[in-house]
């Protein structure tokens, strides 16, 4: 994430391709394995134009998770804000906390440190949502009860 370099370098790779109008939505999970509190409290951030997905994805939490959802039309600092500059769908899904996790992008960020329920959560959030935006059935991705 330095610099956002990553992103931006794919979403010129797009651009150059003519291919911004492939992508349905770009997600960018973000620190969403760590809770700085009992309340596994998940941010979802997006630009206004693109205000939808923060309901496709707080829809699939309602229905799939425990999550409290957060939501900010703000989008700023993180791997999603190039793809939203180049005009494309994209949201970022990160625990609210992430601000005061003292090893934030440091050598002492460890697995030691990730809190597998909110991890759990918020990729369930994620599949259901990203299920649903392919169109394809979401209940179905959690019928065998694997996840549970």
């Amino acid at each position: 994430e330095q610099g956002l370099r990553g992103s931006q370098h794919q979403v010129a790779d797009l651009q150059n391709a003519g291919e911004t109008g492939q992508v349905l939505s770009m997600l960018n999970m973000d620190m969403i394995g760590y809770s700085g509190d009992a309340d596994l409290d998940c941010l979802l951030e997006t630009n206004p134009p693109y205000a939808d997905l923060l309901d496709v994805y707080a829809d699939a939490a309602a229905r799939y998770t425990t999550l409290r959802i957060v939501t900010s039309l703000n989008a700023f600092g993180s791997d999603h804000v190039p793809f939203l500059n180049a005009g494309m769908p994209a949201l970022l899904t990160i625990e609210n906390d992430w601000d005061s996790y003292p090893d934030y992008h440091r050598s002492t960020d460890v697995a030691a440190n990730v809190d597998l329920q909110m991890g759990f959560q918020t990729l369930r959030m994620n599949v259901a949502a990203l299920a649903g935006l392919m169109g394809l059935d979401e209940p179905a991705v959690f019928a065998d009860g694997f996840e549970d």
